[in-house]
């Protein structure tokens, strides 16, 4: 995966910390709905419950300035960069439109180590 720049502080509340559309989000678990993304015209995975954050998205690109505070997906990274994000994303939207087609609970977890 691909994120904004790390900023986060334990602790400390998510204002004094964000920088928007240049900050990555909490670490956190956090509920992934499949919804039509009005920006992109399509369905996209949606984190809910985000502090501080709404509408984070997880889709495809290669740059950091592809995230806005999103989740990128890529099968190969180098530096602040992924490679193949295209593929990457089909698979993993496979994944998910069979876990929501079963009506199964859909959680991300984005640990961070400090």
């Amino acid at each position: 995966t691909l994120e904004d720049q790390v900023r986060e502080r334990p602790g400390v509340p998510v204002a004094s910390w964000k920088v928007p559309k240049q900050t990555a989000i909490p670490a956190g678990r956090y509920r992934v709905r499949l919804t039509m993304s009005a920006r992109f015209g399509r369905v996209l995975p949606l984190l809910e419950g985000v502090p501080g954050f709404s509408g984070i998205r997880i889709h495809s690109g290669n740059v950091i300035e592809d995230t806005e505070g999103c989740i990128l997906v890529g099968r190969r990274a180098s530096g602040r960069r992924i490679a193949e994000s295209r593929i990457a994303f089909r698979k993993l939207m496979v994944m998910l439109e069979c876990a929501d087609r079963n009506g199964d609970d859909i959680l991300l977890e984005i640990q961070r180590c400090y």
